[in-house]
């Protein structure tokens, strides 16, 4: 009777992938390497880290051994057959959805109930939030994989300064452009347009 291979998703080869680059990894050195490289990027519970390098190893994709004297730590190693699937996830045209999930560009959402001097603020605030971040990837993910991730938040510090940029910077600048749309401005919900005579 064959046994059906375990489903596994981003968090499982984030898993294979960390272990594959480190080498063999304790529960807790794992947890560790995943903080300071693709940390920042997908965050993973450490309860589900556990979890799931046991999972993989129940599978034949980790090996585990265990010290047999002192405190018995576990330890985890990518098997071939680990490995053979690491390539082929990675090799996967991409055909899942993408997912946004970043504070900022939730507030751009609703971009219109604020003056464009609040929302050149907000930019600012994530122009430096997104250039801590590059620098951060930078540093710690090994290899192009690093060089590949601070690119995108480059990219990303990019488009902020680019949308500050092309907003005033004072309230005094923000009265000649007018204000984004909010409740009770003209085209927005609940606004009321009046006409005045000659």
């Amino acid at each position: 009777m064959s046994v059906s291979p375990p489903r596994l998703t981003a968090t499982s080869y984030a898993l294979l992938g960390a272990i594959a680059q480190a080498g063999p990894c304790s529960p807790y050195e794992l947890k560790r390497v995943l903080a300071r490289t693709v940390g920042p990027l997908w965050e993973i519970p450490h309860s589900q880290i556990y979890d799931e390098a046991a999972r993989l190893a129940r599978a034949g994709l980790l090996s585990e051994t265990q010290e047999g004297t002192g405190r018995r730590r576990l330890s985890y190693a990518i098997t071939e057959d680990g490995h053979r699937e690491l390539l082929r996830w990675l090799r996967m045209p991409g055909r899942d959805r993408v997912e946004l999930r970043d504070v900022g560009l939730l507030k751009l959402a609703f971009a219109d109930e604020l003056q464009p001097v609040e929302l050149r603020h907000v930019a600012e605030d994530h122009v430096e939030l997104w250039s801590a971040l590059a620098g951060e990837l930078a540093g710690a993910m090994q290899g192009r994989g690093g060089a590949y991730a601070a690119a995108v938040a480059d990219a990303a510090a990019a488009f902020w300064r680019t949308l500050a940029e092309g907003l005033p910077d004072g309230l005094e600048d923000a009265e000649g452009r007018g204000s984004a749309r909010g409740p009770g401005s003209a085209g927005g919900p609940g606004s009321a347009e009046v006409e005045t005579a000659a």
